[in-house]
């Protein structure tokens, strides 16, 4: 009976001690408020304005960042038109899947894409045309403006900052959500 009660006493204090160190863990240890957004697939949205045709450009990566390479569309442009391009991000891990974009609008004072053009002049040239509540652009929507012709490429960044006073003031403290690279022809 002593070897019984003296396990028990044992168990108890392990129990408590366990319990213990698991609420400073968690006071010492907080989760992330907010994280990055898992993106599996982008898609462009590309209507010209002149002939009011979309064409839906996608960028498909259905494992996420590592594993098997991404598949990119290439894009075909109308030289001397003017694009209005929407994008839609989607995390397709998941079923039924997510739709990104809207945690984008959601959250837009803390995101913002960057899109870079090579070559960067006579080519093609990208107009955010949204923003969030403080006036700051985000790029959900744009206008790319096409001029010349031959082959370059558009790539697109979205930064996630840690707040909007990050985003608002250019700071570095930011995570890229996606980083993608789409090759261009211009006809």
């Amino acid at each position: 009976m002593k070897t019984y009660k003296k396990s028990l006493l044992l168990l108890s204090l392990a129990t408590l001690s366990i319990m213990g160190c698991k609420d400073d863990e968690e006071t010492t240890n907080p989760l992330p408020i907010d994280q990055g957004e898992l993106i599996t697939t982008i898609q462009l949205l590309m209507r010209d304005t002149l002939t009011n045709v979309t064409d839906t450009i996608t960028y498909s990566d259905s494992d996420g960042p590592g594993g098997n390479a991404p598949v990119i569309d290439s894009i075909l442009l109308s030289s001397g038109s003017v694009y209005e391009m929407s994008l839609l991000l989607l995390d397709q891990s998941k079923t039924p899947f997510d739709t990104i974009s809207n945690e984008v609008e959601e959250e837009a004072d803390q995101h913002l894409f960057v899109f870079t053009t090579s070559p960067a002049t006579n080519f093609i040239t990208v107009n955010i045309t949204d923003s969030d509540v403080n006036g700051n652009p985000v790029g959900l929507h744009s206008y790319v403006n096409c001029q010349g012709s031959g082959t370059g490429l558009l790539g697109l960044v979205l930064r996630h900052y840690n707040t909007a006073a990050d985003k608002t003031n250019g700071t570095s403290s930011y995570d890229s959500d996606i980083d993608v690279t789409f090759a261009v022809r211009l006809q």
